[in-house]
């Protein structure tokens, strides 16, 4: 499944949405579910070496150092969302329970 979604990505001229990408495997046999598949791009790209970025646009391969500035710049509007979220429950849970509640850092 690796190579048909980076064969998929890297023959696409413009970044390829979840639905569209998923049912493209779905045509070629692949029985997967969108989790799955969203699973198999994190592993292609955390332990494969495969360089894909993600958007609001969709998934796509990375070919120059724009397309690369674009990735990390999700990246991180991405985990600073996340960092907020964090802090927010962090602060709920203080102020709901009126105990110290010290988190994990990862």
């Amino acid at each position: 499944m690796k190579e048909a979604i980076f064969n998929y990505l890297k023959n696409s001229p413009k970044p390829v949405k979840r639905p569209e990408l998923l049912f493209y495997l779905r045509g070629l046999g692949f029985e997967c579910s969108d989790r799955e598949m969203r699973a198999t791009i994190e592993e292609m790209v955390v332990h494969s070496g495969f360089l894909i970025g993600s958007s609001e646009r969709g998934y796509a391969t990375i070919k120059t150092k724009e397309e690369m500035d674009a990735a990390m710049k999700y990246l991180n509007a991405k985990a600073e969302a996340i960092a907020v979220r964090k802090n927010c429950i962090l602060h709920n849970w203080r102020e709901q329970y009126k105990e110290e509640y010290q988190p994990l850092l990862f």
